[in-house]
């Protein structure tokens, strides 16, 4: 955070443990995608697109549905 100080973190959203292969029991991820329904998120860092979906058609979908809200989430990977 110290390189960017104009952003804030709302949390960490980690499903320790879990596969990213299905949103079944990902509890996490889909508290995240509630908090940018809510305007609480206006961008999603993630290490690696690996962590954010493991199906590409998820992620495909996500991202879509992310940067359709009003206001726009974007996602940085």
């Amino acid at each position: 955070m110290s390189r960017h100080p104009n952003w804030n973190l709302v949390d960490t959203y980690a499903d320790e443990g879990i596969s990213g292969t299905s949103l079944q029991h990902r509890d996490a991820f889909i508290s995240m995608i509630k908090d940018c329904q809510g305007g609480k998120i206006d961008l999603i860092v993630t290490k690696s697109v690996a962590r954010f979906a493991r199906n590409i058609l998820d992620c495909i979908g996500y991202v879509r549905q992310l940067a359709a809200m009003q206001p726009p989430v974007g996602v940085f990977f």
